[in-house]
């Protein structure tokens, strides 16, 4: 067989390989084309799916979304998100984040953390790093059945946060930052440091921590030179584990619906402290008075935070008081104010997460 014969069939078979493997090529890439289009995508979009290489996840999924097509079409666009973008009208980094350190926690499949950030808004889903793992469905659905929810006011139907169940102990108790809870315990804790609140500031025999009092003296004393005719003075600070534990006795059976177990109070801490009005005496109706309004806008400039919040309840377990606040230190207190969030999702959130996920990756 000549060489000119051999080049010819060669030339052939090459062409006919190059045919084959273009066929094999095309076939399946029209056949997604034509899935993605059944889907609801149009021609832009389904070129930005093959350059952001999300195609097999799109139709494995059956992912569409307004929103989706819109985004892929971004330099922007995160792949590893890709679920969020279709669940949600808007995401941004703050909503990676959420995302991530709430798969951080274990506590939730990828599945149940769509069906959570698909129900729920940001707000609605920081609680969640306070309670014990939830059914995502049912606390999705809860959080629909409130569109009135918003940053400053989360009600809940049901109850998430199991009081004294799964509890940890207080790291650091003696520090100003020592969180708190019906979930974190300080055991028979005395502060070395308590002093006693002069009779100007407070009725008699109430104790805070040193550091803790000079702010709330220094607290009051600006309240009452810009507020007035008002000042405010303490009602109730200190109380020990054994005082805390006398109280809870006296309610009997019942004990748990009227207050605390010893050893989860704040109180025990020597850094909260529940105060009233020189224009109304009652605890109830400080929210009422000049002086909350100006300690609203001003406390964490003292380093002192309004520890239980209204309209919080199914976050913090506890009634709104607007007359209870707890030292935490400036720098602390004006971050959680500027947060919007509870001492409580703060805490959880920026550092307790963030010392359980250090410690995790060391481990690693």
């Amino acid at each position: 067989m000549s060489k000119r014969v051999i080049n010819r069939w060669f030339v052939v078979v090459l062409a006919a390989v190059l045919l084959v493997a273009l066929s094999i090529y095309k076939i399946p890439r029209y056949q997604k084309e034509q899935a993605l289009m059944a889907l609801g995508y149009k021609e832009e979009e389904i070129k930005a799916i093959f350059k952001q290489n999300v195609d097999k996840d799109i139709l494995a999924n059956s992912y569409y979304s307004e929103y989706l097509a819109q985004e892929v079409q971004k330099d922007t666009f995160n792949k590893k998100y890709l679920g969020l973008y279709v669940v949600r009208d808007f995401v941004n980094e703050d909503t990676f984040t959420l995302y991530d350190r709430l798969a951080q926690t274990g506590k939730y499949n990828s599945d149940e953390l769509l069906t959570l950030f698909g129900g729920a808004h940001d707000y609605e889903l920081m609680p969640l790093f306070v309670f014990d793992k939830v059914d995502a469905a049912a606390y999705a659905d809860d959080c629909r059945n409130h569109p009135e929810n918003s940053a400053s006011s989360v009600v809940l139907t049901n109850d998430y946060l199991i009081p004294y169940e799964n509890t940890t102990d207080v790291k650091d108790p003696s520090a100003i930052d020592a969180f708190v809870s019906k979930k974190f315990y300080l055991g028979q804790y005395e502060p070395n440091k308590l002093v006693e609140i002069p009779q100007r500031y407070g009725v008699p025999n109430l104790f805070l921590q040193s550091e803790g009092l000079a702010a709330f003296t220094s607290l009051c004393d600006d309240l009452a030179a810009n507020v007035e005719g008002e000042g405010i003075y303490a009602v109730t600070a200190y109380k020990s584990y054994d005082d805390q534990a006398a109280y809870y006795e006296t309610y009997g059976l019942d004990a748990d619906m009227y207050t605390t177990r010893p050893g989860y109070s704040d109180l025990q801490t020597g850094l909260a402290v529940e105060v009233v009005s020189s224009a109304n005496a009652r605890v109830s109706q400080f929210g009422e008075t000049a002086s909350y309004k100006w300690m609203q806008e001003h406390a964490h400039e003292y380093g002192f935070i309004e520890r239980y919040p209204q309209n919080k309840k199914s976050i913090t377990g506890e009634e709104g008081n607007f007359a209870y606040w707890r030292f935490v230190g400036t720098e602390l207190a004006t971050k959680i104010r500027e947060s919007g969030l509870t001492f409580d999702e703060y805490y959880m959130y920026y550092i307790h997460g963030q010392e359980t996920n250090a410690n995790s990756n060391q481990g690693n």
